[in-house]
Formats: structure tokens, sequence, C-alpha cells
């Protein structure tokens, strides 16, 4: 991948992103467990979609919530670019070099992902 095309997606992700460590309950055995999550939001879902397409992982979907046009009440449909547990990892570790506004929060949830993973590995 170009590295102008990775710029673009951290700088979606920078302004538009959001991720955390959520709790997701297995189904298999019912209990909790911690998941890492990146999602960039956006109402262009052609953006989203060319994201997807250039990292070869992630899902696009329908965001529930929708985004109220300034001076409108109606709603314009809003998007969700997501990648989840491995390929969340991944995803933060291709764009980090490129973030400027959430670069510390990725490096402290990629750091406290790394502790769970080694955790669980003994």
């Amino acid at each position: 991948m170009k590295k102008v095309d990775i710029a673009y997606i951290a700088g979606l992700f920078d302004g538009e992103g959001d991720v955390g460590i959520y709790p997701y309950r297995a189904t298999k055995n019912g209990k909790y467990y911690p998941k890492l999550t990146a999602r960039i939001h956006n109402t262009n879902r052609e953006s989203l979609d060319w994201t997807a397409d250039k990292l070869g992982f992630g899902r696009v979907y329908r965001d529930r919530i929708g985004v109220k046009k300034s001076g409108n009440a109606a709603k314009k449909q809003a998007y969700v670019f997501m990648a989840s547990h491995r390929t969340a990892r991944e995803f933060l570790k291709i764009v980090r070099p490129f973030l400027i506004i959430k670069r510390n929060k990725v490096d402290d949830l990629l750091q406290q992902d790394k502790n769970y993973m080694n955790r669980n590995l003994m």
C-alpha cells in the first residue's frame, strides 16, 4: 500500500475515528472478554469502502444513529468502518506513524492489549 493511502486513512481515523477496548460476551461460555476495536465514522460510504478495500480487512456497515444536517431536522445516513481483535491491532500498527491526535491513546491501548494477551498466554 502506498504511504499516501495510509496517511489518508490515518487522517480519517484521527478526525472521525475512535478506538477502545470493549467487553464482548462469548457465545460458547457466556463470559465477557475484552475486545480491541477501531472504528471510523463517516456519512460518505465510498471513503470507508475504499479504506476497507485498500487495507484488505475491516467491515463497513450502516450506523444506527443518523447525523443531523445543519439547519434541517432530516437525518443523513452515517456509516462505520470497523476492525476488531487481530485486525484492529493490525490497523492501528499501520496508521500509527501518521497519527497526530490519537497517537498517545493508540499507544496506551496497544500496550493494554499486549499486556492482556501476554497474561492469557501464560
